[in-house]
């Protein structure tokens, strides 16, 4: 990943100009998010973009993307990009798992089902994943 920044400080945006994200694997892609800190000039931290994720196919999907280049901006305000000297680009890999992926589909069966099936046979979903409570310790 690579990105271009550009700090707006008169009109309080951060933007990407752009993000670019590609693969060089031929059989699988990645997911990989950027965020952008903004240091004031004694080097304390005054803000943070909210991190931005892209995908990318590997080189042999057939009419996937491995290359791409991503435009983006946020509004952080000028009083923070006022007081802005330097800025942290931080580029992270983020994969989704394999569980990650297939509780999200489960989920989105569910609620396909929820809205088709169960009005005509009164079936909840069979999919349905009970929620789990974690017991935290008490302080």
């Amino acid at each position: 990943m690579e990105s271009w920044i550009r700090v707006s400080r008169n009109v309080g945006k951060v933007s990407g100009e752009p993000t670019r994200i590609w693969s060089v694997a031929k059989p699988r892609g990645y997911h990989g998010s950027v965020v952008v800190v903004l240091h004031n000039k004694c080097g304390d931290v005054i803000g943070v973009t909210a991190p931005r994720r892209w995908g990318v196919d590997g080189k042999w999907v057939i009419g996937g993307t491995h290359d791409r280049r991503a435009y983006w901006e946020q509004d952080l305000g000028v009083e923070i990009t006022s007081r802005a000297t330097s800025m942290k680009i931080i580029h992270s890999r983020d994969s989704d798992s394999l569980v990650t992926t297939v509780l999200r589909y489960l989920k989105e069966s569910c609620q396909i089902w929820d809205v088709t099936v169960t009005p005509l046979t009164g079936k909840p979903c069979p999919f349905r994943m009970p929620k789990i409570q974690i017991p935290w310790p008490k302080r």
